[in-house]
């Protein structure tokens, strides 16, 4: 635990300087900030939209609200599974294509700390707009059906799968020359195993709705099971 500690602490004494670099430059950039208004936007509309359908029929508020429910996430999930790759995919080749790779060598880190730092740049930026995100959710609240543990739970479970879309797009980004294939090739895999993978997890979570009464249906079905039955090793298990 000593050790740990240290090592935070160090970590804050003398922060990754690449971290620091990349934070100021994207923080800056006018992309950024219309790609965090945009999405916000954008997936607002949605789920209004979504909502307005769903209530007009004969479903009852509290099923609304779980259909909202999965509908945000889902949409959350969507778009930072796609945007995560692409941008891990552009944080190395885009220093060969301005001829900053060498210096960047130079400056004596080993790699693993550049590596460290463009991921963590990447990550932190992506998170800050599932930040601006969260929001929306209060939409859910107020058909109900959905407690807020499942939606803190959700938050979790898409910054979880943030992490390997992020790394994905940096790996990629390391190995392929130029941004314009990097983005390419991260387009055509990670979001194609991401679909795929949450049709499974679907389905599997549809398998245990009966055996273990869940009320909800669809990708995020694990958000009710982790809180209602958390002390369950069957159900950290399956997660």
């Amino acid at each position: 635990m000593k050790r740990l500690m240290d090592r935070v602490r160090a970590a804050f004494d003398d922060p990754n300087p690449i971290l620091v670099k990349e934070l100021r430059g994207i923080f800056r950039t006018k992309l950024y900030i219309r790609f965090l208004y945009l999405s916000t936007f954008a997936i607002s509309a949605m789920v209004l939209l979504i909502g307005a359908t769903v209530v007009d029929g004969s479903i009852s508020p509290a099923n609304a609200g779980r259909v909202i429910f999965q509908v945000f996430f889902s949409l959350a999930l969507g778009v930072l599974s796609i945007v995560g790759p692409v941008y891990g995919a552009t944080t190395i080749t885009s220093e060969r294509e301005a001829a900053t790779y060498e210096s960047l060598l130079l400056t004596g880190m080993d790699a693993a700390r550049i590596v460290l730092g463009k991921f963590a740049a990447a990550y932190a930026s992506l998170a800050l707009v599932l930040i601006a995100l969260a929001p929306i959710a209060g939409v859910v609240f107020l058909f109900g059906g959905v407690a807020p543990s499942y939606v803190l739970v959700a938050f979790g479970g898409v910054l979880v799968a943030l992490l390997p879309a992020v790394a994905f797009g940096v790996a990629v980004s390391a190995h392929v020359p130029t941004s314009r294939l990097a983005i390419l090739v991260s387009i055509a895999t990670w979001p194609v195993l991401v679909f795929f993978g949450s049709i499974f997890f679907t389905v599997f979570g549809a398998e245990m709705q009966h055996d273990w009464e869940l009320t909800q249906v669809g990708p995020f079905w694990f958000a009710e099971a982790l809180v209602e039955r958390f002390t369950s090793l069957d159900t950290l298990f399956a997660v």
